[in-house]
């Protein structure tokens, strides 16, 4: 499956289900992964399905609901296989090898902000971990990603892998450094104090105080960067 802009597993059960009342498109801003949560008295008996609901699994304590997933397919275990060989290293898992995005991002010109949003070089990054990450490292979108050579690529793997893994931990994409928040502290930081660049083009920079983050197309994706920081 994949979730696309409006998919999204909902999920219910009883005290022995612990989980988030979603994964996806309607999930709550700021809802934490891991605790209990009883959305049903009785988990067996989920509610009628919508007419987007693709998949339904219920179990002796819960049920789960995939609804508006832009692509579902039933696939034996080697087809399931053969799909995730094609996607690129997934930083949120913890077996996950970070030499299979460095050895694929070392063998194309194509710019590193392009290659970033490439699943089949990485996998899960997005628009605004793209940016972000990217503003962090201080590196311009543009470059070649062959050109930041094999540590560079490392670093931002590491760092993309800290980013997401926040992330889940706290249910918000927060990606300034507590420096650069002047005193707000990381459960308040969303969603003024939230980003770098991402969404603030002709705002000032959080970094070096001037009015240089722009946002242009790339790839038929917005990009949002910083031409003084990132230059």
């Amino acid at each position: 499956m994949h979730l696309g802009m409006y998919g999204a597993w909902t999920f219910g059960g009883d005290e022995h289900v612990a989980t988030v009342s979603s994964i996806g498109a309607p999930r709550k801003i700021g809802e934490r992964e891991q605790h209990s949560l009883q959305l049903s008295t009785n988990p067996v008996d989920p509610p009628e399905p919508k007419s987007t609901t693709r998949v339904r699994i219920v179990s002796d304590h819960g049920w789960a609901d995939l609804i508006g997933a832009s692509v579902v397919r039933v696939l034996t275990v080697d087809e399931a296989g053969d799909v995730v060989a094609s996607i690129g290293p997934d930083p949120l898992r913890r077996d996950a090898d970070p030499q299979r995005f460095i050895d694929r991002a070392l063998a194309t010109r194509r710019p590193i902000g392009e290659v970033l949003m490439d699943q089949k070089i990485i996998g899960g990054i997005g628009n605004i971990y793209r940016a972000e990450g990217l503003f962090r490292a201080g590196i311009n979108p543009h470059t070649p990603s062959r050109q930041l050579g094999a540590e560079q690529l490392h670093q931002l793997w590491e760092d993309e892998v800290r980013l997401m893994r926040r992330g889940v931990a706290t249910g918000k994409i927060i990606t300034t450094r507590a420096e650069d928040r002047a005193g707000i502290a990381l459960n308040d930081a969303w969603p003024e104090h939230a980003y770098y660049v991402y969404q603030r083009q002709n705002e000032p920079c959080r970094v070096c105080g001037t009015q240089n983050i722009v946002v242009e197309s790339m790839h038929q994706r917005k990009l949002y960067w910083c031409t003084r920081c990132q230059g």
